[in-house]
């Protein structure tokens, strides 16, 4: 993919999308009545071994989805990346560098006090290669990091998942594309259209009853899952 094609790409992705949309029903209820529920019982956290920083406990075991996080905090995250890569080709990809981005003295020390930071929280290790390559995991996979613009901090530490590496005759797949997707796919069709969904909720409700409305998020939520060893 070359640059001058990402514009047409980004627009013909978007029109897919707006496609799979309509496709779906549109009898979606985004209103209801709150109603308290006396059987509601208080589940006390137990403190028990996990991996990463997640781990579901207290009202959080009766979410549907409990199974499948109790999985995730156990074993974690499983992933199919593709074929193992070789010694050769993971050092083709080191060789590359990280992304031009990157390589801003503002960008690296941003980078540097984020890295220090996760290693405080314990969500991150730092290794040499030289040391890191005497016992490698099977998995490894090495992509570049870029350092991206962003609205609440100057920049935004990201890997470049889609950037395919030369090695010798042709070109070592990204992660991007051996990697097996799972997620649903109408999941994945509603990102980027939550204020239209929200314009169009608050748009149809019933103008004599209050909303009551809350957001939230977690700061750093994808680097408190690991992945699963292997």
């Amino acid at each position: 993919v070359m640059g001058r094609d990402k514009g047409q790409l980004k627009r013909e992705n978007k029109r897919r999308k707006i496609a799979r949309q309509l496709q779906q029903a549109d009898d979606v209820q985004y209103w209801k009545t709150h109603e308290a529920d006396p059987t509601v019982r208080y589940i006390p956290r137990v403190p028990r071994e996990h991996r990463g920083q997640m781990a579901p406990a207290g009202p959080a075991l009766a979410h549907p989805a409990a199974h499948l996080l109790e999985e995730y905090a156990t074993f974690g995250c499983p992933a199919n990346t593709g074929k193992n890569w070789t010694l050769d080709e993971l050092e083709a990809a080191i060789a590359v560098g990280p992304h031009v981005s990157a390589m801003v003295p503002e960008a690296m020390q941003q980078l540097q006090e984020e890295v220090n930071n996760k290693i405080t929280n314990g969500q991150v290790k730092v290794y040499l290669w030289d040391d890191l390559k005497k016992k490698m995991p099977r998995k490894l996979k090495i992509s570049r990091i870029a350092m991206i613009p962003h609205k609440s901090k100057p920049y935004r530490a990201i890997l470049d998942l889609s950037f395919p590496i030369q090695f010798k005759d042709g070109t070592i797949a990204p992660v991007n594309d051996t990697t097996t997707k799972t997620a649903p796919r109408g999941s994945m069709d509603q990102m980027g259209q939550t204020l239209q969904r929200l314009i169009y909720a608050y748009a149809t409700a019933d103008e004599d009853k209050p909303i009551f409305a809350a957001k939230e998020d977690i700061k750093d939520g994808f680097w408190r899952l690991v992945a699963k060893e292997g």
